[in-house]
């Protein structure tokens, strides 16, 4: 409820499945769901899978490439909106 109140541009997931498998069926399954419906992150096609050897543990030596993967997907929402 609190995420669907505050709108987000952008929804991160992050699971130990594989990432096409589980993606499609959060998508499906917030895109069939009226509360999620409304949400802009979900309208504009923003549920963004975060690559579990980047982000499914502590990153480690991996800091780096983690931040830099957030910093690009970030980046393309923002360039979107313009």
């Amino acid at each position: 409820e609190k995420i669907v109140e505050a709108n987000p541009e952008a929804v991160f997931l992050i699971s130990p499945g594989p990432s096409e498998v589980i993606l499609e069926s959060f998508k499906k399954e917030m895109e069939g769901n009226p509360a999620w419906n409304n949400v802009d992150a979900v309208q504009n096609g923003n549920i963004i899978y975060l690559p579990n050897n980047l982000f499914g543990a502590s990153p480690g030596t991996k800091i780096t490439q983690s931040l830099e993967y957030l910093h690009e997907q970030l980046e393309a929402i923002a360039n979107e909106a313009k």
